[in-house]
């Protein structure tokens, strides 16, 4: 009986060996890289799949909207749903469910049934992360803890970045089904692994017994569904110009309300909001959602960028994220090292810092930017998110156990996924704007006196006309082409605006790390109220 008591007590890494932690860890990599890969990997194969499944642009965007939509929907109730079947049972079922699920994505015949599958593949992938994340905070001891999240956080950046790269190599080189397939033996492998060394933690408290909070989840599901929704299609659809948007504002806005209401007031709540009273854990949420919002904006704007002003391929500009990819790669096993003898709070400070002063030299972009110009600037950043994403991630689980650490971990991952997604849409739309901004700033000082400007407009004139238009036509061409380099000006000038709102971003929350825990992962008596 003393025998069983003393390993009831005794912490749950100590029923790990390393080799099994390394093991794990790699598992919890490829977990996490199963769901951030096809976030990305999908869009560059968009095109593809309209021609082979007669689809239109606004039909087609549903096969990237329905994984989001329900990824985000699934994604609070992780630790209600590991409470109520066992985190090991929950990720091989997930991780078996995306498989399978990515394996019907690739042989659908029609739209109807990809997007049918990839909302089912949404579903489960939406357990990948935080559940892995959650799993190594108990698989791996207190001095470890820090360069495991550092080596699954690689995971969680290289994803986004290789999408399009491997996505535009499957396509070109095979066809669109790939991109799913791809899934296939990584899956395997990875139910494989977690089911012959991962064990569920002891001493947790079930769910079970319950009741199923209906009410939590229905209103979840209308608030962040419908919020999601707004933001994949607000920009295509005017935004509050128009009437579905701005049904999606006002049901998004009472069912928040609601489920915030309703998983307060009741003794099971289905998200236990609650947790959010642990300092570190609310910082970090926070601070995961503005860090979540550059790094996802960045990840959208510099393909933009390349592939609108710089005429880039797909798999070209994936190339180019390959600095920021490897900095980020190289930065977190170092800072996870660097955790045992440096405080959080100074670690994730240094990196917003860092990222910042990498969007303010990537702020500089011209028509002629090209990779030796973007290479220190990615550098930087990618650095930055490497220094601050480990601790970040660290120091708001520290204290938690059990079924709150589940939860806790799916809070920080949806909170840094709203925040990539209102990050995407806010900083499309501020791009616009500012770009409609400086072309009539520009425009007001292009003037037919200008001597500068006549010369141009002349040139362009009898390039026209030696193409063989009319002296009417081929000034009504110069005049556009004008505008068009007036335009393509503006443009470069609101990406720079657009990176260095970012960057000012970064330093506003630089404070918000004062509130992280200041204990580093090797002291026992870390907790999460301090």
């Amino acid at each position: 009986m003393n025998t069983e008591t003393g390993e009831a007590m005794a912490p749950e890494y100590t029923r790990y060996s390393p080799t099994v932690r390394a093991l794990l860890l790699a598992a919890a990599v490829l977990a996490c890289l199963l769901e951030v890969l096809d976030l990305t990997i999908v869009n560059v194969a968009i095109p593809t799949m309209m021609g082979n499944l007669g689809a239109t642009l606004d039909n087609i965007n549903w096969v990237a909207t329905g994984y989001m939509l329900a990824n985000v929907v699934a994604l609070p109730m992780t630790g209600w749903m590991a409470a109520c079947i066992g985190r090991r049972r929950l990720l091989l079922s997930s991780i078996m469910i995306f498989t399978v699920s990515s394996l019907f994505c690739g042989i659908s015949e029609s739209l109807s049934m990809l997007i049918l599958f990839r909302v089912i593949q949404g579903l489960g992938g939406a357990s990948l992360m935080s559940v892995s994340q959650a799993m190594l905070m108990d698989v791996f001891p207190p001095h470890r803890r820090g360069l495991a999240q550092a080596i699954f956080g690689v995971g969680l950046m290289a994803g986004p970045c290789a999408g399009p790269v491997l996505g535009g190599y499957l396509v070109d080189n095979y066809s669109w089904p790939w991109i799913f397939f791809i899934n296939l033996p990584v899956g395997i492998v990875t139910v494989v692994m977690m089911w012959m060394f991962l064990k569920d933690p002891r001493n947790v408290q079930s769910a079970t017994n319950e009741p199923i909070d209906i009410l939590g989840i229905s209103f979840m599901a209308i608030g962040l569904g419908c919020l999601q929704l707004m933001l994949d299609k607000g920009e295509t659809e005017g935004w509050l110009d128009s009437s579905f948007i701005r049904w999606l504002v006002v049901l998004s806005s009472l069912g928040l309300v609601f489920f915030i209401v309703r998983e307060l007031t009741t003794r099971y709540p289905v998200v236990n909001l609650r947790n959010l009273k642990h300092r570190g854990l609310a910082a970090g949420c926070s601070y995961a959602f503005f860090a979540g919002l550059c790094m996802m904006s960045f990840l959208m704007m510099l393909p933009v960028f390349l592939q609108n002003i710089r005429q880039y391929t797909a798999m070209r500009t994936g190339e180019m994220l390959v600095p920021f990819a490897i900095a980020s790669a190289v930065t977190m096993p170092i800072t996870g090292m660097l955790m045992n003898y440096i405080s959080p709070r100074i670690l994730t400070a240094v990196g917003s810092l860092t990222a910042s002063y990498g969007m303010i030299m990537m702020s500089r972009v011209t028509s002629l930017t090209g990779y030796e110009h973007l290479f220190w600037g990615q550098v930087l950043f990618g650095a930055g998110i490497g220094l601050l994403f480990v601790p970040l991630m660290t120091a708001a689980l520290a204290g938690l156990k059990g079924r709150d650490l589940a939860e806790g971990s799916g809070l920080f991952n949806l909170f840094r996924q709203l925040g990539g997604s209102i990050g995407i849409a806010y900083m499309t739309a501020r791009l616009n704007q500012a770009t409609v901004f400086s072309h009539n700033i520009i425009a007001e000082h292009v003037t037919i006196y200008d001597p500068e400007v006549i010369s141009r407009l002349t040139m362009y004139k009898q390039f026209f006309m030696s193409k063989g238009a009319s002296a009417v036509v081929a000034t009504q061409q110069a005049l556009k082409a004008m505008d068009q380099i007036i335009l393509g000006q503006s443009t470069i000038i609101g990406f720079g605006n657009i990176f260095l709102l970012m960057a000012i971003l970064f330093v506003l929350t630089t404070p918000l790390s004062l509130l992280l825990s200041n204990t580093v992962p090797g002291d026992e008596k870390v907790s999460g109220h301090h």
